[in-house]
């Protein structure tokens, strides 16, 4: 049930299913699991380090239509899981983990030093911005750190000279360098 909420929110939003849906052990339910494959998804869940479950059989067969669904649909489950085990133990299933954890690791970021955790304002739009201006702001830690922070606090340090103020230590000169292009920043967005 709540696997077909999710499928066609994916559906509304991206138009189509992706081919691939990496996931966390949340989405392992095998119902789940199963109603992506069967709309052509290959679920990468990490549990592909779990043994392959052994196929259901029964020694009678069972002329009961109830029965026969409950089985079936055990069999099916069965095999969604195995499917998605062995799916997520190749490469495609290690990379996909990978970026996940890497995403992870971003918003837990964004909640744990941004103020991500809580909103700020009321209302869609306030929340939208404050979403987008932490972003902003990861976004600008990135970048900072792919040109070098020497170069941030030197020229960090020459701003300081400027206003004849004694030699600063290389935090503030971040903090410092990161406050003048966050403003610049805001100025875009207009908050």
């Amino acid at each position: 049930m709540v696997g077909s909420i999710i499928l066609t929110g994916l559906l509304s939003t991206l138009g189509s299913l992706p081919k691939e849906l990496p996931a966390d052990l949340g989405y392992r339910d095998g119902n789940f699991l199963a109603e992506l494959i069967d709309r052509g998804v290959t679920p990468l869940v990490p549990i592909g380090h779990e043994r392959l479950e052994k196929e259901p059989s029964w020694k009678r067969a069972t002329n009961n239509p109830d029965h026969q669904a409950k089985r079936d649909h055990l069999l099916k489950v069965t095999q969604a899981r195995n499917a998605t085990r062995l799916a997520s133990r190749g490469r495609c299933g290690a990379n996909a983990q990978r970026q996940r954890t890497r995403l992870e690791h971003l918003f837990a970021e964004a909640k744990d030093h941004h103020g991500l955790a809580r909103a700020r304002g009321r209302g869609l739009t306030r929340v939208d911005q404050q979403v987008k201006l932490t972003a902003a702001t990861q976004n600008l830690k990135r970048l900072m750190q792919s040109r070098g922070w020497k170069r941030a606090a030197s020229s960090a340090a020459m701003l300081s000279m400027r206003t004849k103020t004694p030699r600063i230590c290389r935090a503030k000169a971040h903090r410092i360098v990161l406050r003048h292009l966050l403003k610049r920043t805001l100025a875009i967005y207009h908050y």
